[in-house]
């Protein structure tokens, strides 16, 4: 919050929700807040942790399959870099997550290739 920004205030009656308005810096910090995600101290990519979820939520065994590898993969070279930030949270879906043997193995080959190619 800045020096001369009151702090939003949020109020929800029923179904109705009022506000007063943000500044807009206030907006770009919320912006990028919703963004990343903190896990165990270090800033997360939101996005892959979301795609993630809804991906082992759906029907299955709850792993993580190879068409699951690939929207993930297009999530990552979505501008063009791997970020810092991008690769620790793939280390962290890597890590904390089920996959299947096919689906690690591809997208590890995967993200070297294209990596590679930068």
């Amino acid at each position: 919050m800045f020096k001369d920004e009151k702090p939003p205030i949020l109020y929800a009656l029923k179904e109705e929700i009022f506000f007063r308005p943000f500044t807009k810096q206030t907006l770009q910090n919320l912006k990028i807040m919703s963004y990343y995600k903190m896990i165990d101290g270090k800033k997360m990519d939101g996005h892959l942790l979301d795609l993630t979820t809804k991906a082992i939520a759906g029907q299955g065994d709850g792993r993580i399959s190879k068409e699951d590898g690939e929207v993930l993969i297009k999530a990552v070279t979505d501008h063009g870099v791997y970020t810092d930030v991008e690769k620790e949270t793939m280390n962290y879906i890597r890590t904390n997550f089920k996959w299947t043997e096919g689906a690690d193995e591809w997208f590890r080959t995967q993200i070297s290739i294209w990596a590679g190619a930068k």
